[in-house]
């Protein structure tokens, strides 16, 4: 009975709407954080590259 009323509590003042939307908008920030440290991954493989041909020199 209690845990019945507890979540009729929660189903009526919880807009699953708005956390549906927060989720994505993390997600969003999440795959934009992703891209940004995989490129920043893909230009510091170029210096480390960069710096290994020159070491042979």
């Amino acid at each position: 009975m209690v845990i019945s009323q507890i979540t009729n509590f929660f189903l009526k003042n919880i807009n699953i709407k708005d956390i549906f939307l927060q989720n994505m908008a993390t997600n969003e920030e999440l795959e934009k954080r992703i891209e940004t440290l995989e490129k920043e991954v893909q230009h510091l493989k170029a210096i480390l590259q960069y710096q290994m041909r020159n070491k042979k020199k």
